[in-house]
């Protein structure tokens, strides 16, 4: 990790990602996913916030898709853990629940309207270059929109949990969509789980499977105390 005036360069053998957020900019989201690509996006955010800007906040932002509602569980404690690691503290996690198909709009007019009675500066986003989404969100003049691990595929972002001793943090995150409230764990079968075990070389440790949360639809709220 290199600091330099107002960026940290985060180095993985060959690989390298920065983050630089302009000094005007003192509200930040983090849209959350409970997936590896947001946790490794939460933990640089957090180490900025703790090594060069302390008095910036920090809101994680979760979209949760009503027939997968395990996101908002593991975003939940992707956020503890970071603040544990890099000793700072992020604002309370907000979400809105959507269905698969109004996930784009539903997910624009939540962060727009963040942006509007909030007043948030940006948003960062962990989608890495394999992430069919990233043409999705643009920045405009409402938003600042920041993708900085947009050119690593899955296997160097694995490298970046390796090099920094991430270990701990991506055992609270999930990539299986076919968790049920039956079967609250990764299938190993579907293809995010097999590309997690390829990348990562685990699924996840049994103290660590996830709770069933059954959300109401359609409700934005703030769900930190789930």
């Amino acid at each position: 990790m290199i600091i330099k005036d107002n960026t940290i360069i985060f180095s993985s053998g060959s690989d390298s990602f920065l983050l630089e957020i302009p000094k005007n900019f003192n509200k930040i989201l983090v849209q959350m996913s409970g997936g590896v690509n947001s946790a490794l996006m939460a933990y640089a955010l957090a180490q900025y916030k703790s090594l060069i800007r302390p008095e910036i906040s920090i809101t994680p932002v979760t979209m949760l898709i009503n027939d997968s509602p395990f996101d908002v569980h593991y975003a939940k404690h992707i956020v503890e853990i970071v603040e544990y690691l890099c000793n700072t503290k992020f604002e309370k996690m907000q979400a809105t629940v959507s269905n698969q198909i109004q996930f784009k709009e539903s997910l624009d007019v939540f962060t727009k309207n963040i942006y509007k009675y909030q007043g948030a500066d940006a948003h960062f986003i962990g989608l890495n270059k394999n992430d069919y989404q990233t043409g999705y969100f643009k920045q405009n003049k409402t938003t600042s929109v920041f993708y900085p691990l947009v050119q690593l595929d899955k296997q160097q972002i694995a490298g970046f949990f390796e090099s920094y001793d991430l270990h701990k943090l991506y055992q609270h995150t999930t990539s299986c969509k076919n968790r049920t409230s039956q079967n609250n764990h990764h299938c190993g079968e579907c293809h995010k789980c097999k590309q997690r075990i390829e990348c990562f070389g685990e699924l996840e440790t049994e103290d660590n499977i996830g709770r069933y949360i059954d959300l109401p639809r359609g409700i934005a709220r703030d769900w930190s105390d789930c």
